[in-house]
């Protein structure tokens, strides 16, 4: 069943081939490991393109380019990275059985420190089950756990037990660093969306005043109690932002996955390893489970078809929704590598945000000159980065802060405020011209009412006033002459009618302005 934005399901059990795990219920509850071909197929996420969708209005088009920014095509690394997840969460829930002797003991654990004000001591004799996933960023690691975790219910409901089983959280560490506390508060939250009726966010909410140990504790009991079978903390260099020491936030993770037995993931760009660094038994944590550093789609040879970047673009090149798609020529594909170095979400951006200028600019079709034009007006944010990588300077790269290409909608914004289309500008101009017979225009005059302006009123008008009291100073100033307005002005009809002595409305229904009665009321 679908619960808000969590899949819950009942627990189904299922047999398992491997001895250590059969009968342990919160494993043989989740799904069964899938084969090679499986696997793969579950981590493809590609868009739906219709050719006649290209014939579509503008805006369409444009938004159906975005269904390829959950764009994601599995290479090896991708496959290793979904077993050893999977491998994490099933070893993690071994001896955490509900209602076992260990589960039992750990709650105790929890319940002592609660009541000393305490939290687990940082101990380095317990197995290690947790691991980091390093690289670039843009090169697919989020998206690739976010895809791996589809295939697990978020929340599953054991009835015999009478427990929520959660087999994984994943949360992004905020980009300005964290706190102990902002980051239970972060897990906290996304228990809540996950679980139904649940609200520990408020439970232990910071009206509270609870002791930065004491809700560590709560922490420790909320992921004891709920069987969470791997704490993914994507973003980790994030933490070199921390207000406080990252050293002891590090070691309050640690500790409570050592005590807990609940397995630890490190999401993170090369920025993080100082801080998975900081100590010998932290430092271990970035390798682990077959997890190996993420780098770039590196192809020496963009040319050759054989490479993972080669793959990649050639399933991306076809989603094009311009009028006039063009093939992946050998010049096109220089032309991305080059710009894109290799990295998936750059090359994504470049991809889509090309379709979005040729459809708003007329021309309709993708070419090397626009894809460097883009490259230069959208991406010069991250050019000293990937000049970098272009000469291979790591040093450079090691200085200098995380790729960081915009977003999405970021590029949409920077698209709309390009020079319009000449259609665009040309229906413009027709909806001007056509709007220009419905506007009112002056009634032609009867030369003997209005009279042209003469000199005098002219040097009147242009000649600097003077205030009433600089007027009352001067003396023998003679009285100043009626004033008089230009033809069309119907001022002019107050003037006339003062010296014809005769109602204004005389005046203007000779002008034309004041329509005889009988044509507005029947009798």
């Amino acid at each position: 069943m679908e619960i808000g934005t969590s899949l819950v399901v009942e627990a189904d059990y299922k047999p398992q081939r491997i001895a250590r795990f059969r009968g342990k219920r919160l494993i043989e509850a989740l799904p069964l490991p899938l084969s090679e071909a499986e696997l793969a197929d579950a981590l493809t996420i590609l868009p739906s393109l219709d050719p006649e969708e290209r014939e579509w209005e503008t805006h369409e088009r444009m938004q159906q380019t975005m269904q390829l920014s959950h764009f994601l095509i599995p290479f090896e690394r991708n496959l290793r990275l979904a077993r050893a997840i999977d491998a994490l969460m099933r070893e993690g829930l071994v001896g955490r059985e509900p209602r076992s002797a260990e589960f039992v003991e750990r709650l105790q654990a929890i319940y002592r420190n609660e009541q000393q004000g305490t939290f687990f001591a940082g101990r380095d004799d317990n197995p290690q089950l947790s691991a980091a996933l390093l690289g670039l960023p843009g090169v697919g690691k989020s998206r690739t756990v976010s895809a791996v975790l589809q295939r697990y219910p978020t929340a599953i409901y054991h009835p015999m037990l009478d427990i929520w089983q959660i087999p994984a959280i994943m949360v992004e560490t905020p980009s300005n660093g964290a706190s102990p506390k902002d980051l239970v508060y972060a897990i906290f939250r996304q228990v809540d969306r996950i679980v139904p009726g649940a609200d520990y966010s408020v439970q232990y909410g910071e009206t509270k005043r609870l002791s930065e140990n004491a809700l560590k504790n709560c922490l420790a009991r909320v992921l004891h109690i709920h069987c969470v079978g791997l704490l993914i903390l994507d973003e980790i260099q994030n933490l070199a932002n921390a207000p406080r020491n990252k050293q002891s936030l590090m070691s309050t993770l640690v500790s409570m996955s050592n005590e807990l037995g609940v397995p630890i993931l490190f999401v993170g760009t090369g920025g993080a390893r100082k801080i998975l660094g900081l100590a010998p038994r932290q430092a271990r944590r970035s390798a682990g489970f077959g997890i190996e550093p993420w780098d770039r789609l590196v192809a020496k040879d963009p040319q050759d078809p054989n490479t993972d970047w080669s793959g990649f673009l050639e399933c991306l090149w076809p989603y094009q929704w311009v009028r006039n798609p063009v093939p992946l020529s050998p010049s096109l594909r220089h032309c991305m590598y080059d710009l894109s170095q290799g990295i998936p979400d750059l090359a994504i951006k470049l991809f889509v945000c090309a379709q979005w200028v040729a459809m708003y600019d007329g021309s309709e079709t993708i070419t090397d000159a626009s894809l460097e034009r883009i490259s230069r007006d959208f991406f010069s944010v991250v050019e000293p980065a990937i000049a970098a990588l272009r000469h291979n300077n790591l040093s450079a790269m090691h200085e200098m802060p995380d790729i960081q290409a915009p977003e999405f909608d970021s590029l949409w914004a920077q698209v709309e405020a390009q020079p319009r289309s000449e259609a665009i500008r040309k229906a413009i101009a027709s909806v001007k011209a056509a709007q220009e017979s419905l506007l009112p225009t002056a009634p032609r005059q009867p030369e003997a009412l209005i009279q042209p302006e003469t000199a005098t009123a002219k040097s009147q008008r242009s000649r600097p006033s003077e205030s009433n009291a600089q007027r009352s100073r001067l003396p023998g100033r003679k009285p100043a002459a009626p004033m008089e307005y230009p033809p069309g002005d119907l001022r002019g009809a107050f003037v006339l009618a003062e010296a014809e002595q005769v109602p204004v409305a005389t005046i203007l229904a000779r002008m034309g302005h004041s329509p005889a009665l009988a044509s507005l009321v029947r009798i």
